[in-house]
């Protein structure tokens, strides 16, 4: 057994709570990852997880040699990005979950660059709405929208986005206008559950006015910005977006921009990452290119 292999192979199993999934994670059979683990602990002279049908969790000796594990593997990867530095390269797997409004939108139309620039870097998009734990599903980034609740993840700001009010050119004809945010009351509006406003829609003119809180009517609710937008564009009603999600087609004049004089809100784009002593170049590089592209 390869030291470092068997570590990345208990680390992973400590994280995910299940040598399956470990496995899966590694590229590894469950045999052989269960057999690293077994070796380790062969080694060690102690059991380092208790097994049951369906959880793995650490003993308390497991506890200890994970951490020390954790820290020994985190060097390792510090010693190769500081010899590969030398070379201006970057190899290995780069693991980025996102949402899927923003990984269909901004994150696809910049990632062709960044592959061209480290060819000999492997890229692993995984898309999704939900909570993703970034620790036991193995992430190295995770963009996300909004504050940050877990104390354990580093987050870094990378941008910050509007939402905008839009409807097909030929719904806004059927309503005779909206030029006030109290004309929504006469539309039919669409809610995106992925935000908490839900049908109480918040708007500040930009000369300082007064804060209107407009409670729109809405048949539909969805939990897609992109499926929101393409019910406003066939007509079905007048969606609160980001901006990223509807920018071309609002140039393309598929849907128009309404209430440009008021903000909405606008929420913070963040890379998160997990909380450690060592961050890994292809974080740091990945990040600091978010930034550039994104901001």
């Amino acid at each position: 057994m390869d030291t470092i292999d068997g570590l990345k192979a208990m680390v992973a199993v400590a994280q995910t709570h299940s040598f399956t999934t470990a496995s899966e994670r590694l590229g590894l059979s469950k045999s052989l990852v269960s057999k690293y683990v077994a070796q380790l602990e062969q080694q060690a002279n102690v059991r380092l997880f208790n097994r049951t049908t369906r959880r793995v969790d650490l003993t308390e000796a497991g506890e200890k040699f994970y951490n020390h594990a954790v820290l020994v593997l985190e060097r390792y990867q510090e010693m190769l990005d500081n010899t590969r530095a030398m070379n201006n390269s970057l190899i290995g797997t780069l693991r980025v979950s996102a949402p899927f409004a923003l990984g269909e939108t901004k994150l696809a139309q910049i990632l062709p660059e960044f592959i061209l620039a480290h060819p000999d870097l492997k890229v692993e998009v995984v898309l999704s709405n939900a909570n993703v734990n970034v620790v036991e599903e193995g992430i190295d980034v995770r963009l996300r929208v909004g504050e940050l609740s877990d104390s354990s993840l580093i987050a870094r700001k990378i941008s910050t986005y509007p939402l905008v009010v839009c409807c097909s050119p030929k719904y806004l004809q059927s309503v005779g206008g909206i030029n006030h945010p109290e004309d929504l009351c006469k539309a039919m509006c669409i809610i995106d559950s992925n935000y908490k406003l839900g049908s109480t829609w918040p708007f500040v003119h930009r000369n300082g006015q007064r804060k209107h809180n407009i409670e729109v009517k809405s048949q539909l609710s969805l939990n897609s910005p992109s499926a929101s937008k393409e019910v406003a564009k066939k007509g079905g009603g007048v969606i609160l977006c980001p901006i990223f999600v509807v920018e071309e087609d609002l140039s393309k004049g598929d849907l128009v921009q309404l209430l440009e004089d008021y903000d909405v809100c606008q929420f913070d784009l963040l890379a998160v990452y997990p909380h450690r002593e060592y961050v890994a170049q292809k974080v740091k590089v990945f990040i600091d290119f978010l930034r550039e592209k994104l901001s």
